[in-house]
């Protein structure tokens, strides 16, 4: 199966004082200091969320290598159910050695605010997931 429900708009690629700024703010958000505070091993990575939306809510999140949208669309082999699908920049904490936890912080791009924060225990695949919905945090 490929493709989506609602055709996601394209994205542009982030400058790298963005993925400064996203990868900060990312690193102060109050799910990211709660783990780190105790754990001084953790990776980051820049990547893309392609995110699904239904009456206002994100309800389903599909993680894209950075390199894998390099020319803004959504790839075919991405399903998404949803009333739409939007991209956005998101910062991706891997927190220990070897990772347990995780926290994903997705971006509103040009508004240059937290669109979705969620964490979860990094096990086998598939992961639990926890969404928290942050509105209003500002870039």
């Amino acid at each position: 199966m490929s493709g989506c429900f609602g055709k996601p708009k394209g994205i542009r690629p982030l400058t790298d004082a963005e993925k400064d700024r996203f990868t900060e703010i990312a690193l102060n958000t109050s799910e990211a200091l709660r783990y780190l505070e105790n754990e001084n091993k953790y990776e980051i990575e820049v990547k893309w969320v392609a995110l699904g939306w239904k009456n206002s809510k994100a309800v389903e999140w599909h993680p894209l290598d950075y390199e894998e949208i390099a020319d803004g669309n959504l790839p075919s082999d991405v399903l998404i159910l949803s009333e739409s699908a939007t991209i956005h920049p998101q910062v991706y904490i891997r927190v220990g050695e070897p990772a347990r936890m995780f926290i994903s912080v997705a971006f509103d791009q040009d508004a240059r605010r937290v669109l979705l924060c969620h964490q979860g225990i990094t096990f086998r695949q598939p992961s639990f997931h926890q969404m928290v919905g942050v509105e209003g945090a500002g870039v």
